[in-house]
């Protein structure tokens, strides 16, 4: 289950860090003290107002600390580019995010029919150690993924048949000892 939950993750970072305008925005919950983090801007970002220090990460890389102080005017513009970036990208997001579910869905469906898990999980681990994300070509990506998938969904669909076989042994062994 370990390997499943970071398959799920290994694909979720996919689908985000291949979005051009995903920004990851962190910061310490001043009533908890935990770390939180969010696809959009905390309100306070880069306003007048004091809040939480905010860390800003685009496609890994730190962007923005709200601990560097800038003027104004760069301040304004900070801001209005994060909360306009924020709401493209929510949009864009919302379709991977449903795609995603879908898959986390099947993943949870074939480990509970039986399927490997770990080792497609070691699979796409390997696989991802293996490529250059810098050379890799979005289009073969994106044939890559779909293998993937392809190879989980045709490992469950046969262990799909196999449980149906199976039933059908036994149905049929029970029908021969009624008659």
């Amino acid at each position: 289950m370990k390997r499943f939950i970071i398959l799920a993750g290994l694909i979720i970072a996919t689908a985000v860090s291949n979005n051009s305008l995903a920004r990851l925005y962190q910061w310490e919950s001043p009533d908890s003290g935990k770390m939180q983090m969010s696809g959009s801007p905390p309100a306070w970002y880069r306003s007048q107002e004091i809040g939480p220090r905010v860390f800003v990460f685009e496609r890994g890389q730190l962007v923005d600390d709200t601990s560097i102080a800038v003027s104004d005017a760069q301040r304004q513009e900070l801001r209005t580019v994060a909360f306009e970036r924020a709401a493209v990208s929510s949009e864009e997001l919302s379709v991977d995010i449903d795609q995603e579910a879908k898959l986390i869905k099947a993943l949870e469906d074939a480990a509970n029919a039986g399927v490997d898990i770990d080792a497609v999980a070691e699979q796409v681990a390997e696989t991802r150690s293996s490529a250059e994300p810098e050379t890799l070509d979005p289009a073969q990506d994106l044939i890559q993924k779909a293998s993937q998938l392809r190879s989980l969904i045709t490992a469950w669909d046969q262990n799909k048949v196999d449980q149906a076989k199976s039933l059908l042994g036994i149905l049929g062994g029970d029908s021969e000892a009624q008659e």
